[in-house]
């Protein structure tokens, strides 16, 4: 499976029990680097997506997704599923924001290569970085 991830400059993904922020670019480009897929989301990451998008949502997407699947991971660890991960995206917010859960495997722990990097604008973010691992 592929895991999609927006992170800030220190590896952060949420704080309190937020998501550190959100930029409406990011979510369509998310929708198209799944395209051929599922596109499997926790519950919590529903309202992200615009009414009307193909999603599964799942209580545990990293559990429950398919070998094909792509998983939006906003929260929780990639620990314990190391073996079913094929590929990242990294969606980096190029800012600091405040946060108590990081990521905690990084790609390259996982025997993945960066295989492409791309630098856009968002609509709430100057710059957006966006980096693909694959085996």
């Amino acid at each position: 499976m592929k895991v999609i991830l927006c992170l800030d400059d220190r590896g952060g993904m949420t704080f309190n029990k937020r998501r550190q922020s959100r930029d409406r670019v990011v979510t369509e480009d998310i929708i198209k680097s799944a395209s051929g897929g599922r596109l499997v989301i926790a519950p919590f990451s529903e309202k992200l997506f615009p009414e009307g998008t193909a999603l599964t949502v799942l209580d545990n997407p990293l559990r429950e997704a398919l070998a094909d699947d792509s998983v939006f991971l906003e929260y929780g660890g990639l620990s314990g599923y190391e073996n079913r991960v094929t590929g990242i995206i990294i969606y980096r917010w190029n800012k600091l924001y405040p946060s108590d859960t990081k990521i905690d495997i990084l790609p390259e722990e996982l025997g993945l290569k960066r295989v492409s990097t791309e630098e856009f604008a968002g609509y709430s973010h100057e710059k957006i970085t966006k980096e693909t691992y694959s085996v």
